[in-house]
């Protein structure tokens, strides 16, 4: 019987609510503001983000997760019986994400043959930002197998899951231009 576990970055921006309901695993994003390192979601809620952005003296950083980090994801998916990791990382264009979540497999199959012979792991570009790619994965965890359209024993979530990837471009959202302008003035409006 396949089990699917469905894998993101916090860039998604899926509630915390969601990923606890549908059991989907997101992944903290390294931030730094000011010089000090965080951990988005578990060292601050967005509500505080945005008032720590808002009280920086410069603009915070990002850097992707570690493919270590991704590998050890991976690895604990394999030991908790899963047969397919589906991970969906923020747009390759503007995040070592993608590759780091790749570098990850590599590592993954190097150090655990054994468990990674049994574990497909599909990493998908998202091509997108924030919850433009977060809702089509809560959509593909709550849609599971179906939506993926593993209809038949013999099909592969792999190939199926990339299907998802191409619903990416068909969510949009409107920016929020207060906030952007807001304390660096990085937005110009007309």
């Amino acid at each position: 019987m396949e089990k699917i576990k469905f894998i993101t970055d916090s860039a998604s921006d899926i509630p915390a609510e969601l990923a606890q309901k549908y059991n989907i695993q997101v992944l903290p994003i390294p931030i730094t503001i000011d010089g000090k390192g965080y951990l988005e979601r578990q060292d601050f809620t967005p509500s505080q983000f945005y008032q720590m952005v808002l009280d920086a003296e410069s603009i915070p950083t990002t850097s992707h997760i570690p493919h270590t980090r991704y590998a050890e994801v991976y690895r604990h998916a394999a030991l908790d019986g899963y047969t397919h990791v589906i991970n969906i990382t923020i747009n390759a264009k503007g995040s070592n994400m993608y590759n780091a979540a790749v570098m990850g497999i590599d590592l993954f199959r190097e150090d655990e043959p054994e468990l990674a012979e049994n574990l497909k792991i599909t990493v998908i570009d998202s091509q997108s930002y924030t919850y433009t790619y977060g809702y089509a994965v809560v959509q593909g965890r709550v849609g599971g197998a179906l939506l993926l359209g593993l209809h038949a024993a013999n099909e592969q979530p792999a190939a199926d899951a990339q299907r998802l990837q191409h619903s990416f471009g068909r969510f949009k959202m409107l920016p929020c231009q207060n906030f952007c302008r807001g304390h660096h003035g990085r937005l110009e409006t007309s």
